[in-house]
């Protein structure tokens, strides 16, 4: 994949990927960060900022630098990666100001090709409806409703990455029963109504997967009881694992070691698992299990 087959991915997104491509191609070449300084006359802190994505390396430097790692015929790739660092667009920011932390996991969910969500509270951001995504920011009383309108309209615009034309992502789901039932605004019935007929046919879905934890499935093994995220990107992109998204009171945790990568796709896949296993005993799959939910707010 070239840079130019993901123009709607953000800079943060190429920003990273330019910058864990090139740590990458010096490992592979067997140099470490001082080599590469010396030979391209810089302080070893330049390659080190152009590696974490701080700063983006001139056009000259990123030659001399693929040049001197051995992939110089990768060279338009990178060039690639840099442009639309530069020049790319966050587009959520035309419609409102999010928080920093926030800001950043939209820049890295716009250039995934997988996501694993678990959401035992609330359904996940790309699956709610614009209704239902306002409802809930209007809980908290300190939002307006023009503010709470426009952080509704970003939550959803979200969604066009599972229905971009080049490679849309897929979306694994993993929720508790109870999400069909906490209803945001209990004076709106019809928003629930809205929301559970829009999960309903999000279950046709070729990229979405919804598992649900019935709540008669009883205990299983490696319960989690927070929400997190896994983003995968695209195995083009090397030295780029993937990220472990953990959203906490007012900031969000970021994880890339390779063990927390593992230790939490193992935990959606045991998720996923105790789902499947709890609703086959129960003879109920998650399509019946939401229009039951459905049957129980019209």
């Amino acid at each position: 994949m070239t840079a130019s087959a993901l123009l709607d991915a953000s800079p943060i997104t190429y920003r990273r990927w330019l910058g864990n491509g090139l740590a990458y191609e010096r490992s592979h070449a067997c140099l470490n960060q001082r080599d590469a300084a010396q030979r391209l006359d810089v302080q070893r802190a330049t390659i080190g900022h152009y590696e974490t994505g701080r700063n983006l390396p001139s056009v000259g430097d990123l030659e001399a630098l693929l040049t001197l790692y051995g992939a110089a015929g990768r060279i338009e790739h990178y060039r690639a990666l840099r442009e639309g660092a530069r020049r790319g667009e966050n587009w959520w920011r035309r419609i409102a100001d999010v928080s920093p932390w926030f800001d950043h996991y939209l820049g890295l969910e716009s250039g995934a090709v997988a996501i694993g969500s678990f959401d035992p509270m609330y359904l996940p951001g790309l699956l709610q409806t614009q209704r239902y995504a306002k409802a809930m920011f209007r809980a908290d009383p300190d939002i307006t409703d023009e503010r709470a309108h426009e952080l509704a309209r970003v939550r959803t615009e979200r969604r066009q990455i599972l229905e971009r034309a080049d490679r849309p992502a897929r979306l694994r789901a993993i929720v508790d029963e109870s999400v069909l039932y906490r209803d945001p605004d209990p004076g709106d019935r019809a928003l629930m109504r809205e929301q559970l007929e829009s999960l309903l046919a999000d279950t046709e879905d070729p990229n979405i997967e919804l598992s649900i934890l019935p709540l008669r499935g009883g205990a299983f093994a490696g319960m989690i009881d927070h929400p997190f995220k896994v983003l995968d990107f695209p195995p083009e992109m090397v030295g780029d694992h993937g990220v472990v998204y953990i959203e906490l009171h007012g900031s969000a945790q970021y994880l890339e070691e390779e063990g927390s990568l593992e230790l939490y796709e193992q935990g959606l896949r045991d998720l996923g698992n105790a789902a499947a296993a709890a609703c086959e005993r129960l003879g109920a799959q998650p399509r019946e299990l939401i229009t039951k939910a459905l049957k129980e707010v019209t």
